[in-house]
């Protein structure tokens, strides 16, 4: 018998880098890789409680990255990620870096995948340098990994380089990663600076806070993302906290930290790899917190799942559904007021559920993720007289309990829910706008709640006791960073509601009125009464009347200029505030032109007349969750489903997808393509393949509106809706290609334009 020299080819690791990682993934698997790195450490006796939130006080512990400027030597320039860490040995180095190896507690560590760090390293460069060494060492180690070398040389061995420590590097520890001949295209979108702090902020904001470490991006610290949520210590309705608590362990299960697979109690040997050296009992526990946020809002709720301290689903609303007996998903909040507008938000760590090889999602078809669901939600409906019809027992769930007591939109303490002079419910007004905003550019007035509960407050305050909930001493009242230093110019400006007279012949523009200030006039603010005319028209479709510091708009919405136009009274608004604005200060246009407080406002108040790249990213984002949801239910309702109607490219790229995870032996494959059980491992290119060919899987009436069947599918209007629909994915499937490469480019700009009309529509079909 002999034996067969079955190595891959080193061509292997450069084909890693085809795998679709985008450019912050691909920095988030070296980040996860160095705080991995760093020592447990005792944060108990040093934490500060912040909105909700556990604060480590800083330490000295750090990540730095940095990104070569798009200059014309920029392949030649390096991507440099760095930590303070505890090093590697010569035999964790080699670890490391073979490809499918890993040595993590795949549990209780961030670096899931020994392929991760090749893949990342694949993706964004040719050549990748590591150096690494400990405390105690005397030594710094260097491996050098060239793709094109490996190819040429034919072979996996790398030199492991020893260079001596200068004396000013004796004490130093932890690991350098270099990566040079840089892939352009892929890693320019790493130069949005800002984008990416504020997408790490929220990826790495649980376990950074907990932490306490530094992460520095292009010399710029992180901040930590935390959610405007009401102190805990309130409570309303039923005497529910605004923030509830949860520390649930499900179950003590043996694991086999070889396969990572968990077993049976009963199982003496890992069912996967047949070994029994390798087992441990671990905890299935779930942990974090679901509460109220200070303001509702169309798209920022939803509950934040966390994996060992990394952010995978962020503003996931999953747990908002219900599935009947017969497969039917049923929405069951938001639901009451404005039903597009929820407030829900939370943290929850569910480390012992498997998530998929991106990490971009949880594996939602295992027991695991059932079981998580729900303690979270229960097995029923959420809503009492929902539960009752389907004869079931009354849900105690965490998020029923929520649900129950804060479902209302209704103004008031017992909803948390702040209030117009007149009573009405301040919902979408600009007074709530400016101070979320506030709170998040970290303005330290507007961290704590105190000036929200000053809204729901004012209207009762002189009917209330000597002991009411404004005390700081009560259940309801107190400031939770009466430990926290610092003041803000802003404490000092009193915000007032808008005094509206009534006039027979308009009404008043709750979205529109109420008090607009932006960072370049300081401590300047204008208020705006707003007023839409019942009927009629204008000559110029408004009238604006400037007072000071006050500025009253009429527009009559009938008129010529928004019938002929794409203008709406928010355009006109900004541009009567940006003048406004200039004449109360003492600047002049050089310093502050009109063009830039146009724009200041408009992102500050109406982002949507002008969308960021980031925002297209994450409606696009939340239209693929949705349309995957979506179908999971709807492909099993269609007799015969034909997976050889996609291309070849198409199914191919889903199995690849589904082979990498391990999650579907690969005899079950076949099976769970022609079951549909693969739309979890799909993108937009193939879920639109599918709509193609099977037109009622999304205009079913429950998706999109409109419903189209094998009776009028042959019908011009269902032509015409299919046709349309189409033409609108594509311009969505553009921007997934182009979009992150922005252009001075009239085409660039233009398709962009169609992009956010094409979402707009699909969006108008719901």
């Amino acid at each position: 018998m002999r034996s067969i020299d079955i190595t891959p080819s080193p061509r292997i690791l450069r084909m890693l880098g085809q795998i679709n990682f985008s450019a912050f993934q691909c920095i988030c698997e070296l980040i996860d890789n160095s705080l991995d790195s760093f020592d447990e450490r005792d944060y108990s006796s040093k934490v500060l409680e912040m909105n909700n939130s556990k604060l480590a006080v800083a330490s000295n512990e750090e990540i730095r990255i940095k990104i070569p400027k798009l200059n014309s030597d920029f392949e030649s320039n390096s991507i440099i990620v760095q930590d303070n860490g505890k090093g590697m040995d010569d035999e964790q180095l080699e670890n490391s870096l073979k490809a499918g190896f890993s040595s993590n507690n795949p549990v209780d560590k961030m670096g899931l995948f020994g392929m991760g760090f090749n893949i990342a390293t694949a993706r964004l460069g040719e050549k990748t340098e590591i150096f690494t060494t400990r405390k105690e060492d005397k030594f710094i180690y260097k491996v050098s990994i060239d793709f094109r070398e490996l190819e040429r040389s034919g072979n996996f061995i790398r030199e492991v380089e020893v260079l001596k420590k200068d004396t000013d590097e004796r004490y130093e520890h932890g690991t350098k990663i270099v990566i040079s001949k840089l892939n352009r295209e892929h890693v320019k979108p790493l130069r949005q600076k800002q984008n990416i702090l504020r997408q790490l902020g929220k990826t790495y904001g649980r376990i950074l806070r907990k932490k306490g470490i530094n992460l520095i991006y292009e010399d710029s610290k992180c901040t930590p993302f935390m959610h405007c949520t009401w102190n805990g210590t309130r409570t309303g309705k039923d005497n529910v906290p605004t923030v509830i608590k949860i520390d649930e362990v499900l179950d003590e299960k043996k694991y086999c930290n070889t396969c990572w697979t968990w077993l049976f109690n009963t199982d003496i040997v890992c069912p996967s790899c047949g070994k029994k050296d390798n087992l441990s009992s671990r905890e299935r526990r779930i942990k974090g917190w679901i509460g109220l946020q200070r303001f509702f809002s169309e798209d920022h709720y939803g509950f934040d799942l966390i994996r060992n301290g990394r952010v995978i689903r962020s503003l996931e609303k999953d747990l908002f559904y219900w599935i009947d007996e017969n497969g039917e998903r049923m929405k069951e909040y938001p639901i009451d007021g404005f039903q597009s507008m929820g407030r829900f938000v939370g943290e929850l760590e569910i480390d012992f559920v498997q998530v998929t090889h991106q990490k971009d999602s949880f594996e939602t078809s295992s027991i695991d993720w059932q079981d998580f669901v729900r303690i979270i939600r229960g097995q029923g409906p959420i809503q009492p007289m929902v539960a009752k019809r389907h004869k079931f027992e009354q849900n105690k769930s965490p998020l029923a309990t929520l649900f129950n007591a804060y479902r209302s939109m209704k103004a008031g303490k017992a909803n948390f829910v702040p209030a117009r002079e007149d009573g009405k419910a301040l919902i979408r007004d600009s007074i709530i706008t400016d101070y979320k905003n506030r709170f998040f550019e970290n303005e330290t007035a507007y961290m704590s709640d105190e000036k929200w509960w000053e809204l729901i407050v004012r209207n009762e305050r002189p009917n209330l006791p000597s002991n009411s909930p404004t005390s700081t001493n009560t259940q309801t009242g107190g400031n939770p960073f009466s430990n926290i230093s610092g003041t803000s110019e802003s404490q000092n400006i009193q915000i007032e509601e808008i005094k509206y007279k009534k006039d027979e012949l308009f009404e008043l523009d709750e979205v529109l009125s109420g008090n607009y200030s932006i960072d370049i006039f300081k401590n300047v603010q204008i208020k705006v009464e707003a007023e839409r005319a019942k009927s009629g028209t204008h000559e110029r479709g408004f009238t604006v009347s400037p007072e000071g510091l006050l500025l009253i708009f009429k527009y009559w919405p009938n008129s010529k200029i928004f019938e002929e136009t794409f203008l709406r009274p928010e355009d006109l608004l900004v541009n009567e505030l940006a003048f406004s604005f200039f004449q109360n200060v003492d600047l002049n246009l050089a310093e502050a032109p009109l063009s830039i407080t146009e724009r200041s406002l408009k992102k500050k108040y109406f982002p949507y007349l002008h969308p960021e790249i980031r925002q297209i990213d994450e409606q696009i984002q939340a239209l693929v969750r949705n349309i995957k949801d979506h179908l999971k239910v709807s492909l099993k309702k269609i007799d015969n489903f034909d997976i050889s109607l996609l291309s070849e490219n198409s199914i191919d790229q889903i199995i690849h997808r589904i082979s990498q995870t391990n999650l579907i032996p690969q005899h079950e494959i076949q099976e769970a393509l022609s079951k549909g059980k693969f739309i979890e491992y799909a993108d937009l290119k193939v879920l639109v393949e599918i709509f193609k060919n099977y037109p009622s899987t999304l205009f079913d009436g429950s998706f999109f509106r409109f419903s189209i069947n094998s009776e009028n599918l042959n019908q011009t209007i269902s032509k015409n809706l299919i046709k349309d629909a189409l033409v609108n994915f594509d311009d969505i499937l553009w921007w997934q290609e182009n979009g992150n490469n922005p252009s001075t480019e009239l085409i660039w700009k233009g398709k962009s334009r169609r992009v956010i009309g094409s979402l707009e529509v699909l969006e108008g079909y719901k």
